[in-house]
């Protein structure tokens, strides 16, 4: 369990790590920013939460990540939706297997899987960080 929540502290942080990117328009950007900013927050927040180790801490920072994300996708310019979405469909990812991992009671072939799932979306994680950070530096200065 132990190295289950270590992995998904790790793929937590770097789900969270681009949350930002707002459009063109001024308007537009500055609540995308805006949204960018409270996401750090929530960024923050969830690696508080996964490092607790208590599953409450743990499905309370995923929810305001996921709600954070939802924010952020809802600003962001079409050419990025994508990548917020990919963030989304990570943190549920993250979330189902902090469920299956508490819920396996150490069974060696569940937490396999649940570490196979992982590693999945570690590697949607980094491209869609990846993607945002680089849209992040351009419009959001």
């Amino acid at each position: 369990m132990r190295r289950v929540t270590g992995t998904l502290l790790a793929t937590a942080v770097i789900t969270v790590s681009s949350w930002a990117a707002p459009p063109v328009d001024a308007h537009a950007a500055d609540a995308y920013c805006d949204a960018a900013a409270a996401g750090r927050q929530a960024r923050a927040d969830l690696s508080q939460g996964l490092l607790s180790g208590d599953p409450a801490q743990m499905t309370s920072a995923l929810e305001q990540a996921k709600a954070a994300t939802r924010t952020i996708l809802s600003a962001a310019p079409a050419d990025i939706k994508p990548a917020w979405q990919a963030q989304l469909d990570g943190l549920e990812a993250l979330e189902k297997a902090i469920t299956d991992a508490i819920q396996s009671q150490g069974d060696p072939a569940k937490l396999q899987k649940i570490q196979q799932t992982l590693e999945a979306a570690r590697q949607k994680f980094t491209t869609s960080s990846t993607q945002g950070e680089a849209d992040l530096a351009k419009r959001c200065p």
